[in-house]
């Protein structure tokens, strides 16, 4: 449970929370597309060495303490925002808020293995990693209340600044109390004696494709969907900041099917399940180029990001463990470091590329990334396990 409000506070409000708000940010800060771009990549950045310090800190003391580091940037981060009065302090803000996503997470790979049975710890990290849906809906519920109330966006950072409080009270309480994980380093679990240079063998490969095509898609949904969607037009009636909200509120409600990602792999088969969750996720593109004026189609392609993302990051945690069983906490951070180089990178360029091409453009050319890897990836995983099998 401690794991579970982690992920929600970490990559709910704190990692998405600049997404959501971006429409108020545009108004209030002047932000031009190209700077909003910037700003999301430079959050992504964060979260890219927050991934690393995490990994080193983890290897000499343990996971509590970068998980607490975490609930701290969480804290400090959306409590920036909250009081932020000119461009530079929204964007410190956003960017350590984000830095909190790369600390709290990749340290429970570790944990749970510390802590859970082997026969539960898929289970267990599905349900640690989607934390991150209960996070994203609850985050979009509190913006939509703000925007049809018409409350400051001040209030609901006032809000995420608490549950970053509450992030530190719940995991401190737990974590340092038990045995198994409490001043753990990660030395013990090489078990077999593995070196790190096994994350650079050609077993890698495809978990790093997959990583990298999903933070290139992924950064630029959550950076920019909501705010293509908003400047389509008038949606239903709908006030401008309840748009966001309600494409949240249904990204993070789907997104509970993470849940099952692990009792899903084990009957169809890990393969399968990417290749569903890359189509899922060009859908989800393709639908916000194409019809970024529907209600019905913003709906269902925020939908289907949600799927995606908690069907994704619940399948990198058990799928790089077990692929890489005496590294588990490592063999993540790698996989996420690809997923946060596409993430870092592709903000800024789809900011600078929609000035060129427009947004809906944007969408529809993420759209075909997906399906590039949703046909490649299969034949890349069975190839490596072809050459694995013949060494």
């Amino acid at each position: 449970m401690a794991g579970f409000i982690a992920t929600a506070v970490a990559f709910g409000p704190a990692r998405i929370g600049y997404g959501l708000f971006l429409p108020a940010f545009r108004d209030e800060f002047a932000l031009s597309t190209e700077m909003a771009g910037s700003i999301a990549s430079a959050a992504f950045l964060a979260f890219l060495a927050s991934l690393l310090i995490a990994g080193s800190l983890l290897s000499r003391i343990g996971p509590a303490t970068p998980i607490m580091v975490g609930g701290v940037c969480s804290l400090m981060g959306m409590g920036l925002v909250c009081l932020a009065s000119n461009s530079l302090s929204l964007a410190s803000g956003v960017i350590l808020a984000a830095a909190s996503a790369g600390f709290a997470w990749t340290p429970y790979n570790f944990a749970v293995e510390n802590a859970v049975p082997a026969n539960k710890t898929g289970r267990v990290l599905s349900t640690v990693t989607t934390g991150t849906t209960v996070g994203v809906a609850l985050a979009g519920l509190l913006a939509l209340t703000v925007a049809l109330y018409d409350f400051p966006w001040r209030v609901a950072w006032f809000l995420f600044a608490l549950s970053g409080g509450v992030m530190l009270l719940v995991n401190g309480y737990a974590l340092f109390r038990t045995p198994t994980i409490a001043g753990h380093s990660v030395s013990a679990p090489h078990r077999d004696g593995s070196s790190v240079t096994v994350l650079f063998s050609r077993t890698s490969v495809p978990l790093v494709l997959a990583a990298l095509s999903f933070g290139i898609t992924g950064a630029v949904y959550l950076s920019f969907a909501f705010d293509t969607v908003k400047a389509a037009g008038d949606l239903e009636g709908l006030p401008d900041l309840a748009i966001g909200p309600l494409m949240y509120a249904a990204f993070g409600v789907a997104g509970i099917s993470g849940l099952a990602a692990a009792d899903i792999a084990a009957k169809i088969g890990v393969t399968r399940l990417l290749t569903i969750v890359f189509l899922c996720s060009s859908v989800s593109m393709i639908l916000v180029g194409v019809a970024p004026g529907a209600m019905s189609a913003a709906i269902l392609s925020a939908a289907l990001q949600g799927v995606c993302v908690m069907t994704f990051s619940a399948t990198l945690s058990f799928w790089s463990m077990s692929l890489f069983p005496s590294l588990p906490s490592l063999s993540l951070t790698a996989a996420l470091v690809a997923m946060a180089l596409g993430n870092a990178v592709s903000p800024v360029a789809a900011g600078f590329m929609a000035g060129a091409i427009g947004q809906e453009a944007v969408f529809l050319f993420g759209g075909a990334i997906s399906l590039g890897t949703a046909i490649v990836l299969p034949a890349v995983i069975n190839r490596e396990l072809v050459q694995s099998s013949s060494l």
